[in-house]
Parts: structure tokens; sequence; C-alpha cells
């Protein structure tokens, strides 16, 4: 998904207050691309909410990971602020989430995502922005920064995704229709047209040399 279509899947999530952890756990998942179990074990104590970081536990999955602190988004500390007022430290049912989101997806109109694809959503736009494997093997709690390497050279630029957008609305839009008929019209017309025969070379000598 998009950034825009995640945020537009995650506030339809129903749920207020208490009710509404699965979606603050999204939204929090959403800005720090972690997985859902780094997640569940983190605790209040593991953010730092003057430094703006978090200490995340090792992760166990593959090689396993050193337990690191990492920066946070002032989006990932506003939810996270939100997960503390509403109690949702702890584990918590992915079942529950992946359903809940499918339906939230369904209800907003956007292409049906897993949770999961929001930490390749976070690791993406991290990688588009720093061009680092470092940066984002970093912040994604990758054993090996090569493993890093899937989202610095895969990624896309935006302005070329948006530009794909406007030229395929264009391109249905009545302007656009009639702009290419008028142009593969005048390019027919063009080639129409006879050619002119091609100089020779010793025609060329004579008007040039006067030979």
């Amino acid at each position: 998904p998009s950034i825009e279509q995640a945020e537009r899947a995650i506030a339809a999530v129903p749920g207020k207050g208490r009710k509404g952890k699965t979606r603050t756990r999204l939204r929090v998942l959403l800005w720090t691309g972690w997985p859902a179990a780094q997640l569940m074990r983190l605790q209040p104590e593991d953010v730092h909410w003057a430094q703006g970081t978090a200490t995340v536990r090792a992760r166990r999955k593959g090689k396993g990971t050193r337990a690191r602190t990492l920066p946070l988004l002032p989006q990932a500390i506003a939810a996270l602020r939100e997960l503390q007022t509403i109690g949702g430290w702890g584990p918590f049912s992915t079942s529950s989430m992946h359903s809940a989101l499918a339906r939230a997806c369904r209800l907003a109109r956007v292409p049906t995502f897993h949770p999961y694809a929001l930490r390749h959503l976070f690791l993406t736009r991290a990688a588009l922005a720093s061009r680092d494997d470092r940066v984002v093997a970093e912040l994604g709690m990758h054993a090996d920064v090569r493993q890093a390497r899937r989202y610095t050279e895969q990624s896309v630029d935006p302005r070329v995704a948006d530009g794909l957008t406007t030229l395929a609305t264009f391109a249905t839009s009545p302007r656009g229709t009639r702009d290419l008929r008028a142009f593969s019209g005048g390019s027919r017309r063009l080639k129409a047209k006879p050619a002119k025969a091609a100089i020779s070379a010793k025609s060329l000598r004579k008007k040039v040399g006067g030979r």
C-alpha cells in the first residue's frame, strides 16, 4: 500500500479508547517498521520520551539481532503515547489484527494488505530517503546489512509513481483522449507526406564548393 492508503485503512479500524488498541498498535507499526512480535515485547520503560528514542529487545528470528536504541519519528511517539494512555502494552492476537485490518481495508476501499506490509512500507521509505543500506539495516533490526538491499535497490522515487498516476488519469480523461487522437492523426499525416529526394554527394559538392 501507499502511505495514504495505509493511513486510511488504519483510521477505518473500529474502536474508541481501550477498544481501539488494534488501531493504535497498527499506527505504531506503520511509523516504526517494527514486527508485531517486537511491539509485544516493548515495555513502557523502553520508550525514552525526552530523547525521542526507544530500546528494542534482541530479535530471535533467523540469526537473531542485538538489542538497540532507535530514534523515533514524531508520528511514532504520538502513537506510543496513545498506546500508553489506553494500556496497550504486552501480547496481542496477530490473527485478530489481520482480520481487523482486512475489514478496515474494505471499508476504506483500499487494496487489502496484511500488518507486516507496514514494515515493508516503512523500510522502503527509509531506503528512499537515505539511500543507505546501513540506515535501513539498523532501523529494520537486520542481522546482516545485505538484507536491507532489497529495500534500497527496489525503492521507487514517489515523484515517478505520482507522475505515472497523473499520466494514467490524463490518458483516460476526455482532454487526454482528444489530445492523443490529435497527436496520432498528426503523426499519420506527417508520415503520409512524401519524403524529399536525398541530395547526391556530387550535387552537394557543386552547391558548396562550386565545383
